[in-house]
């Protein structure tokens, strides 16, 4: 038989009016020393080297941001069309986060809604993914659809480009121009699996994608890994911030997952490295924030399909 619990009921107290930005400097400081982190162990390997407090090095991390909107919501149509004008928290959030990047099926109203090329020393990006059942004409999913909303058509599209943009900002970063729409549906193609194939080669398509792409980049990612030269940042690392709701929660938690089966499994007794193995040498990665709001069990249809992996 059920018990009664007797203990009172606690909830959250209202969020503040003004807002829960840092009361104090040092909140701050310690969030920007978190995000140079990398840069900071770097230059102490370099003073221990040294014998003596040597000059900084120049060198930066690569911080991406995700965010994947909720099953029938839409940047582009919730901010701009809807009246009044209703966009989700990612929505918020996404437009509240500094740096480059792209907001899918927004169009030419990119131009406002993410920061100038070249800005903020080409560290940060950010990109947002719309919802499923909504169009997203960067994937070929057009406009909205039953097939969406019911059943998250064009899941895994929406997953692989959010992974691709690793590339993209990589891409950017080193100054060769964006991974373009064209390129982006090719890869996206590559990488699709069908229901009966995506437990048996959903994991190798993806991976070979991947780092199709990622080594593509050549030279320019191998010097910004060791020697770049005079005038150019070393590349320390990326850390990405990711955001979903509901599907679109989801949608965050089996991109980092994809993520992870992107990283080499680690030697016996070793732990397991953080880092993408490109053909140019090691790029540390890490999720440095994950930021999930009413998830749901999977995006797609999982567990009641024959070789379905849930997604």
């Amino acid at each position: 038989m059920p018990k009664l619990n007797p203990d009172n009921v606690w909830y959250p107290p209202e969020f503040p009016e003004s807002g829960r930005l840092p009361t104090a400097q040092s909140l701050t400081e310690r969030n920007r020393w978190q995000q140079e982190h990398l840069e900071h162990a770097y230059h102490n390997e370099l003073c221990a080297a040294a014998g003596w407090r040597v000059a900084p090095p120049c060198c930066r991390t690569l911080h991406i941001s995700l965010f994947f909107d909720g099953t029938g919501n839409n940047l582009n149509y919730d901010l701009y069309h809807a009246t009044p004008p209703h966009p989700t928290n990612i929505a918020r959030i996404f437009r509240a986060t500094i740096g480059q990047g792209y907001a899918g099926g927004a169009g030419d109203k990119n131009a406002v809604l993410v920061d100038q090329e070249g800005s903020a020393n080409n560290q940060y990006y950010k990109y947002y993914i719309p919802g499923v059942g909504t169009p997203f004409p960067e994937i070929m999913d057009l406009d909205y659809s039953p097939e969406g909303l019911q059943y998250a058509a064009y899941g895994e599209e929406r997953i692989n480009w959010g992974l691709l943009r690793i590339v993209d900002a990589l891409r950017r970063m080193l100054r060769l121009g964006k991974l373009s729409d064209g390129e982006s549906w090719q890869a996206l193609k590559a990488m699709a699996t069908s229901w009966i194939s995506f437990q048996i080669v959903g994991d190798y398509q993806r991976r070979s994608e991947f780092f199709r792409l990622l080594n593509k980049l050549g030279r320019p990612l191998e010097t910004a890994l060791t020697t770049p030269g005079v005038g150019q940042a070393r590349l320390m690392g990326i850390k990405l911030y990711i955001y979903g709701f509901s599907r679109g929660a989801a949608a965050a938690r089996t991109c980092v997952n994809w993520l992870n089966a992107l990283i080499p499994p680690p030697e016996q007794g070793e732990p397991q490295p953080l880092c993408l193995p490109s053909a140019m040498g090691n790029i540390p990665i890490s999720v440095e924030f994950f930021g999930l709001m009413d998830t749901v069990a999977s995006v797609g249809i999982a567990h009641i399909a024959p070789s379905r992996k849930a997604i």
